[in-house]
């Protein structure tokens, strides 16, 4: 309703626009007074001739008798006398009086003498009279008086009195008018006025000031009724615009709809949140919002029914379908509406988009699945990296006894390269469960190419033709060979994995460029300098834009439920950038697809280097004393240093161990032990070995290395750290380097 401004409309426009009415209150008034004072009038005047009419009959009846005596008197002479003349001339006489009807006079014998009669009246005073004459009869009198005169001044009497009464209450009338329009229609009509006003919607109405203290009170409650309802009407303004912003700038898609199924109003979230560009065109679009609007019609039908057994649902989580098909999750909120008699009238709501908190739950279910797979892979690697120590070491001991050219020594050389690439295989799983440690370093791709086309040549279909070419200029890269496995095995799995129904080729190459190509999603600058290019081809279907946006999302897969987890390329995407490195993918429908990995290139002195500091195995003299909770690894460890020259001390419990050291400290030379052990860690137990020599050498042989902070070794005294599964050429650097620094 919106509030008109003061002064914008005259009381004059709102006494034109009131209604006609028949009645008014000064007509009324008027009305009433002068039919109050006309009825007391008559009242008066009819009483006022009654009251003449009596006093007239009286006066004539005597008048009547006082004529009578007259006649009486008067005649009594003639009569006795028998003077006929002189009766008759009484007789004229008094017929003369104009209130005289009849007059008969007779002698004594029942003669008339005189005779006189008018016309015939109505009301007669009738009176008669025995004459007497010396007490002796000497005639009769009779006599009549009418009341004409009378009658016609009752008559005079009473228009004389109409007439003043009429003037009189034409002049009331008009006084009383006057009176009720100067003194009481005006502060009416005023508050009349400020009704009409109020009526049309103008509470801020400024009516004319009224004088008369009996109409102020009506006035001033009035004016407090027209403030009061101002600001009501502004408060109920407020609080629609409020709900219109809250409305239409909502986050969450706020609804109303029928039972049956169509929106009758809807928030633009609500409209934008299932793809529509209006609320309206969402109203007018969607008929059946159960069949139109939901992934599922049973959800509607379960809303719809768990509102009419409690009346309101709250965090309802059901699936959605957009105008364009695509879905979402929302969480919805509603009551039901009744009407007067307690039936459905209509449903609204609000819902809240939590498509991203269901993907992110999704996604935390994965990660947690990965992360028990992974702590079980941990688990795994960390026993079969003792079991692989054992192997290795023993292989090592077995080769180093064998004759050189002897059929003996080509096995268990066999047997040892089988070890190792079981180590690499073991790292790769502690990598997967990131327990493993990342270590760049100077390496060349083509051979970890060639070590993982042989294993994956295995699981390849027939169909599918393996095809490799390392450029012969192709220098090393610096990265965790680990991790290039890891990055060409995802690789060659998708590729392999998009040929499965058609076969196809896959083509693995490695070459040298000066620096890659500028499409690259280059971060770490190295379009300034060379690097080395790993590039895997199929000649599968290949992807769409769309896809190739999204193929580095996490758990993004358009491979069926079951058949991929969408974690491959976002793990090579972070593999790749963690060496800063870059990756280029090229597709296009039907035409297959090229991933192109980028990795610094390094220096060929480094990795001669590398490789020659690998292979050194230096012998050398003193007392080691070995700790580990694995008998055989034990054993190996220390047939392993016996061989490269050491006396060696042995023992499986960390406890017996600290027993042996405490009894003679100066028979040791350095000390190695396992990290995790029952009783007594490797810290633990170093610490108490330091205490009691602060010199000796510790060093600690684990097979997670993420679990040895430096600061930790160095405050546990650890000097050196062995990374399971020990070889005897690192076995011997690091025995060798401890003592040196001893």
């Amino acid at each position: 309703m919106k509030l008109l401004r003061k002064g914008s409309t005259s009381e004059t426009s709102f006494s034109a626009n009131r209604p006609k009415s028949t009645e008014s209150i000064s007509y009324m008034l008027t009305f009433s007074l002068v039919l109050t004072i006309g009825i007391v009038s008559i009242a008066v005047i009819v009483a006022m001739y009654l009251y003449r009419v009596k006093t007239a009959k009286k006066e004539l009846n005597q008048q009547a008798d006082e004529l009578l005596v007259y006649l009486v008197g008067i005649v009594e002479r003639p009569l006795w006398d028998m003077n006929e003349e002189d009766v008759a001339t009484i007789g004229e006489v008094i017929a003369r009086n104009e209130l005289v009807n009849n007059v008969n006079i007779r002698d004594s014998y029942g003669n008339t003498i005189y005779t006189f009669e008018r016309a015939p009246h109505p009301h007669l005073v009738n009176r008669s009279g025995r004459v007497y004459h010396n007490e002796k009869f000497a005639g009769e009198v009779f006599l009549a008086l009418n009341r004409k005169t009378y009658d016609e001044s009752s008559g005079e009497m009473l228009l004389s009195s109409l007439l003043i009464v009429s003037v009189t209450s034409l002049i009331l009338v008009m006084a009383t008018g006057f009176l009720v329009r100067r003194f009481l229609k005006g502060p009416l009509s005023s508050l009349n006025n400020t009704v009409a006003a109020y009526a049309a919607g103008v509470y801020d109405f400024e009516p004319k000031s009224i004088l008369y203290e009996e109409f102020q009170p009506f006035g001033q409650v009035l004016k407090e009724m027209g403030i009061k309802i101002t600001k009501h009407i502004q408060e109920v303004q407020q609080a629609q615009e409020n709900y219109r912003n809250i409305f239409e700038n909502a986050v969450e898609g706020i609804f109303q709809t029928t039972i049956d199924g169509r929106y009758l109003s809807a928030s633009p979230s609500m409209a934008h949140m299932t793809g529509y560009a209006t609320p309206e065109e969402l109203i007018n679009a969607v008929t059946d919002i159960s069949t139109q609007c939901y992934a599922d019609p049973k959800d509607r039908e379960m809303f719809v029914r768990i509102l009419g057994e409690k009346d309101t649902v709250k965090g309802l989580e059901v699936e959605l379908v957009r105008r364009d098909g695509t879905t979402l999750w929302v969480s919805i909120s509603g009551r039901l509406i009744r009407d007067d008699q307690g039936r459905p009238k209509y449903i609204e709501g609000f819902a809240i988009d939590i498509t991203k908190r269901k993907n992110l739950e999704s996604q935390l279910r994965r990660a947690q699945k990965m992360e028990a797979i992974g702590t079980l892979a941990g688990g795994i690697a960390h026993d079969f990296k003792n079991i692989l120590g054992v192997i290795i070491g023993c292989t090592e001991l077995a080769i180093a006894k064998a004759p050189d050219t002897s059929d003996t020594q080509i096995y268990l050389t066999k047997v040892l390269e089988a070890g190792k690439r079981a180590g690499t295989l073991v790292n790769q799983i502690l990598t997967f469960s990131r327990q493993g440690e990342t270590e760049i370093k100077p390496i060349y791709i083509g051979r970890i190419v060639k070590e993982t086309l042989k294993f994956i040549r295995a699981t390849l279909p027939t169909t599918i033709e393996i095809r490799s070419e390392v450029h012969p200029e192709s220098g090393p890269a610096l990265a965790d060979p680990t991790q290039v496995h890891q990055v060409l095995m995802n690789l060659c799995t998708n590729a392999a994995q998009a040929m499965k129904d058609r076969g196809g080729i896959l083509e693995v190459g490695i070459a040298r460029v000066a620096h890659p190509p500028q499409e690259t999603d280059n971060d770490a600058g190295l379009t300034s300098q060379a690097c080395i290019e790993l590039s895997v081809r199929d000649t599968g279907p290949g992807m769409t834009p769309g896809t190739m946006e999204r193929i580095f999302d996490p758990f993004y897969t358009t491979k069926p439920v079951g058949e991929g987890t969408g974690l491959g390329l976002s793990v090579v995407h972070g593999i790749v950038k963690k060496h800063n490195g870059s990756i280029v993918v090229e597709s296009e429908p039907e035409n297959g697809s090229l991933f192109r990995v980028y990795f610094p290139e390094a220096d060929s002195a480094q990795i001669s280097m590398e490789e020659d500091k690998a292979v050194t195995i230096t012998k050398g003299a003193g007392r080691i004393l070995v700790v580990d909770d694995e008998r055989l690894l034990v054993e190996t460890l220390a047939d392993m240093l016996k061989e490269l020259g050491y006396t060696v001390t042995a023992t499986h419990q960390s406890r017996h161990a600290l027993e042996i050291f405490k009894a003679d400290p100066d028979a040791f030379d350095a000390v190695i032990t396992d990290l995790t052990m029952p009783d007594m860690t490797g810290f633990d137990l170093s610490r108490e070995i330091i205490r009691i020599d602060g010199d000796i050498p510790v060093i600690l042989c684990t097979g997670f290395s993420e679990l040895v902070q430096p600061e930790q070794a160095r405050a546990a005294g650890v000097q050196e750290i062995l990374l399971k599964p020990v070889v005897r050429a690192q076995l011997s650097s690091v025995v060798h380097k401890a003592l040196e620094q001893e």
